[in-house]
């Protein structure tokens, strides 16, 4: 059965009589063969492979759409005679097409779509980073992967506009952290945000604090590693949204700043279990150091607040219209754990072997008495119950 033509082109008579319709037929020539065990093969991929290649001896104008469809073709065969005519007519207006086969369309064969990244990093071809983010953002996006990140890395280093087309990427991922396209958009801008690092903060700074932020943007956010982050993130863990306050407490952790760590621990007492638990992992990835750190500087600022008012009192601090004893005792342990950390730092110019742990004991905490499940890692650090 023959699908295409009535009869099988021949490809270098139509090649030598210049028939460029004839060879644009060629090009989409299917015959279907079935052998003995009912299976059918096209066996018109050596005539749609000889006619890719006959039309790079024709203007890059007249062919360029025809080579471009020929890159869909289901057979690999075909889309590689059609990335070499290309690159023969060195026409670099077929980037769409390139992209789609470079990762992997019509199917995740390696020939092509090695061929076709290369073609398009040696045509540094422009705006090729944007075709490509567009596609992996598509409701029908393939599976985000390592690949897809490495072809896009490549794609950058070659686009001649530099940092301006890592900045238009950026500015891409975060539109659809705000208005997803499809069902996996989002967490594939946020995967190309955060491979992007900190090169990208300033695309991200603006959006955090304009009113119109997203779960998904605070969580890539906080892959960005950039200081000036951590005060639009803590801000979200104020939000009215128990998903925004689980981001945002997810991407303090990811910050690993000191001074997220008061929020943190204040964050350890929401009403919602998901935004308690991911204040907890933050704090448990940001480590004990930081915990201490962070309460030294609670406990300092409450009991600071207080002395005035309770001169040779103990330390205390107002809660919800309730004073509550602060105990001396935390205090002191708090500043000798703080103290312990610093003394362990060498000297300018002093040499050691290596980092030393902090030996110091923890913090000898009073009786601690029954909390109810909404009681936060701040509660039971001060020793006090809700």
């Amino acid at each position: 059965m023959r699908l295409g033509g009535s009869r099988k082109p021949n490809v270098a008579r139509l090649l030598r009589k210049r028939r460029l319709d004839g060879l644009r037929d060629a090009l989409r020539y299917r015959e279907l063969a079935t052998d003995d065990d009912g299976v059918a093969w096209d066996v018109g991929v050596v005539v749609r492979v000889q006619a890719a290649e006959a039309l790079s001896a024709f203007p890059a104008d007249d062919v360029t759409a025809d080579l471009a469809g020929a890159l869909k073709d289901p057979e690999p065969a075909v889309r590689v005679a059609a990335i070499g005519s290309l690159r023969g007519l060195g026409s670099p207006a077929v980037i769409e097409p390139l992209v789609d086969c470079a990762i992997g369309i019509p199917d995740r064969h390696e020939e092509p779509a090695a061929l076709a990244l290369e073609l398009l990093t040696d045509w540094r071809a422009e705006g090729a980073p944007e075709v490509l983010v567009a596609r992996l953002l598509a409701p029908d996006a393939p599976p985000l992967d390592e690949s897809h990140h490495q072809t896009l890395d490549r794609l950058l280093q070659a686009d001649p506009r530099g940092p301006g087309a890592r900045d238009a990427i950026a500015d891409r991922a975060v539109s659809a952290l705000r208005n997803p396209p499809g069902p996996t958009a989002a967490g594939t801008a946020e995967a190309i945000l955060g491979r992007l690092g900190p090169a990208v903060a300033d695309r991200v700074l603006g959006p955090l604090t304009d009113g119109a932020v997203s779960p998904g943007l605070v969580r890539a956010a906080g892959f960005l590693g950039d200081a000036r982050i951590v005060e639009p993130v803590i801000a979200e863990l104020g939000s009215d949204d128990p998903e925004m306050r689980r981001s945002a407490a997810g991407a303090a952790g990811a910050l690993n700043h000191t001074r997220a760590v008061p929020a943190l621990l204040t964050a350890t007492q929401d009403d919602e279990q998901p935004v308690r638990d991911a204040a907890s992992d933050a704090l448990n990835r940001m480590g004990m150091a930081a915990v201490i750190a962070g309460l030294a500087e609670i406990v300092g600022r409450e009991a600071g607040a207080n002395a005035l008012r309770h001169a040779g009192d103990t330390p205390a601090v107002e809660e919800g219209g309730d004073t509550q004893v602060l105990p001396a005792q935390l205090l002191t342990h708090t500043r000798d754990a703080v103290d312990s950390v610093a003394a362990q730092r060498p000297s300018p110019g002093e040499r050691t072997e290596a980092p030393a742990a902090v030996t110091a004991p923890p913090p000898a905490l009073p009786p601690r008495q029954p909390l109810i499940r909404r009681g936060g890692l701040v509660d039971r650090l001060l020793g006090r119950a809700r």
